[in-house]
């Protein structure tokens, strides 16, 4: 994988699913993990690497860190950007400017469009 590029939110997903079925498939029975929890330990390795070589793709909220990819329709808002129509996630912390048309906003019953993420 190559880290000099963002990852689409596809190629996201498919490395936490590679690197989960890895551990999955290494498991020696002493201590068994769920399927679940390999998941989750693909997604915090992929997220400890991608913080140490690219920590350009990771979006700081109040509550977390989160990698929104750069093809994502709706792209989050800096804390000095105020248009208008600016909506904030009361979950993630997020804010986007919900006035631009997208596939994803305006948001639809004050949904994030971030939800994926979280």
């Amino acid at each position: 994988m190559n880290y000099s590029d963002k990852l689409s939110a596809d190629q996201q997903i498919t490395t936490e699913e590679r690197i989960s079925a890895i551990i999955f498939a290494t498991q020696d029975g002493t201590t068994p993990l769920y399927e679940d929890d390999c998941v989750d330990l693909g997604r915090a390795i992929l997220k400890i690497v991608l913080r140490e070589f690219r920590p350009d793709l990771f979006v700081p909220t109040p509550n977390r860190f989160i990698i929104i990819p750069s093809d994502f329709p709706v792209q989050p808002l800096g804390p000095d950007e105020k248009p208008k129509g600016r909506a904030t996630c009361g979950n993630c912390g997020l804010s986007w400017d919900d006035d631009i048309s997208t596939s994803m906003t305006p948001a639809p019953s004050a949904r994030c469009p971030f939800e994926e993420f979280h």
